[in-house]
């Protein structure tokens, strides 16, 4: 018993891909996944306020004042309004 014979066929010339660079793998998936990129923004969010913390809240959070006391949010120098010492709630 023969075997038959069998045809050759070629294969084509490989392609060259660009290589892709395992950072660049990483971040693909990474930028895929919703929450993972909420977490990273929750994070840099914190970070930021902790950065700029005497930015954001300008006033000495331990003065108090008593004229100043229970002030209703919005007023004034007050954005988050006053505790029962008038203290800044926002500082």
């Amino acid at each position: 018993m023969s075997l038959p014979a069998l045809d050759i066929v070629p294969l084509p010339p490989a392609i060259a891909l660009p290589a892709r660079g395992y950072w660049r793998r990483v971040w693909r998936q990474v930028s895929r996944d919703r929450v993972t990129i909420l977490c990273a923004t929750i994070l840099v969010a914190i970070v930021l306020s902790a950065i700029f913390a005497g930015q954001l809240a300008p006033a000495d959070p331990y003065k108090t004042s008593m004229i100043n006391r229970l002030k209703p949010i919005g007023y004034r120098a007050y954005l988050l309004g006053s505790d029962e010492l008038g203290r800044d709630l926002l500082s």
